[in-house]
């Protein structure tokens, strides 16, 4: 495929994911912009979600896509960590401010059914954070970021001045796009389906591809 130039190619990553020669590779196949799960700036708070990486895994993977791929970065932060304070809240996201980060992300941790923190819940072997400091963390994100001149542009999102997502941006305003890969779902206005997905299970749609067939 031929790139446009103001294409905004995205690609989702971890701080383990992120080495030199991976950069590069990126960079050549058209990728201009970074979305990393940093989600938390605390050791403690990374071990406790089960995370692979270190806040210090974190702070030289955003070193790296900036000197080798490009500035143009996001990073996912997340809040009602149970066991988290305000305070502690706080230093994530002033620590978040200080890289200087086009755009940012921050999502409630949320407890999915049928995960290792469900199951946990369910035995009263841990407890949720309480809903008054996850509100106070909320207010205090949103407070911190537009003081800063950041956009609050989602309910999760906030971005410097002209550096709002496209693929985000593009839900709201109801325009087209094709998903490709497993799962991949894709939005058209004018053409005989209004919105349809991928099958999910990879060894399917591996199968369907190479079989000509649709998937």
């Amino acid at each position: 495929y031929k790139l446009t130039s103001s294409l905004e190619f995205t690609i989702e990553i971890n701080p383990e994911d992120v080495s030199l020669e991976k950069v590069k590779q990126w960079k050549s196949v058209g990728i201009n912009r970074y979305s990393l799960g940093v989600q938390s700036f605390h050791d403690s708070e990374l071990v406790w979600m089960n995370r692979k990486h270190s806040a210090e895994d974190a702070l030289s993977a955003i070193s790296l896509l900036k000197e080798y791929g490009s500035t143009n970065i996001s990073i996912d932060l997340i809040y009602g960590i149970p066991g988290s304070t305000l305070n502690s809240w706080e230093i994530n996201v002033k620590k978040a401010l200080s890289l200087n980060m086009p755009h940012i992300s921050a999502y409630m941790l949320t407890i999915e059914p049928a995960t290792s923190l469900f199951k946990k819940l369910e035995q009263n072997k841990l407890v949720e954070l309480d809903e008054d400091i996850i509100i106070s963390q909320f207010d205090y994100l949103i407070r911190e970021f537009e003081q800063n001149g950041y956009e609050h542009y989602e309910i999760s999102s906030f971005s410097a001045k002209g550096q709002r997502s496209k693929h985000n941006t593009s839900y709201w305003l109801g325009e087209d796009y094709v998903g490709v890969g497993p799962s991949a779902h894709s939005y058209s206005s004018e053409s005989i389906f209004v919105r349809r997905w991928n099958v999910a299970n990879n060894h399917k749609y591996i199968k369907a591809i190479e079989a000509g067939e649709n998937y």
